[in-house]
């Protein structure tokens, strides 16, 4: 529930702690980053690499087509829908595959963080057995 204050009206709502943070952090920053201009030539070089890396996709998924690959193949209809695509609209292809690249990515990324978590789970319950196991006592020793 928003917290009012005593010197405003009474139905308008006071920013919380977060709100107040990012109205200082605006407040601060700077408008430009003058130690980072932005460079004209930048973007040609983006727009270069993002044709060769599309077309470097679109090999990549070809290779991936068995050469008896039917019609309902899933690698090979996936690969005819690139190829239609690219061919319908360009520009909607490169938009496509980098936003498939970022979520293979964040994919990639939960994955290794699920297995990291499981290593960590696995090694904490074999310290704890470690732990509990006593030492085996002989028989008629005292």
């Amino acid at each position: 529930m928003a917290e009012i204050k005593p010197d405003d009206e009474p139905g308008a709502p006071r920013r919380g702690p977060l709100g107040e943070l990012a109205d200082y952090i605006a407040s601060h920053a700077p408008l430009t980053r003058p130690g980072y201009p932005e460079l004209d030539m930048l973007d040609g070089f983006r727009e270069i690499w993002s044709r060769v890396d599309m077309g470097r996709q679109l090999r990549q998924s070809q290779e991936q087509v068995p050469d008896s690959a039917g019609p309902l193949n899933s690698s090979h209809l996936v690969h005819h829908a690139l190829a239609l695509m690219q061919s319908a609209s360009p520009g909607y292809l490169q938009h496509f595959l980098s936003h498939m690249e970022s979520l293979s990515w964040l994919e990639r990324m939960h994955n290794g963080a699920s297995q990291d978590a499981a290593r960590a789970r696995s090694a904490a319950t074999a310290g704890k057995q470690k732990a509990t196991k006593k030492p085996a006592t002989r028989a008629g020793s005292s």
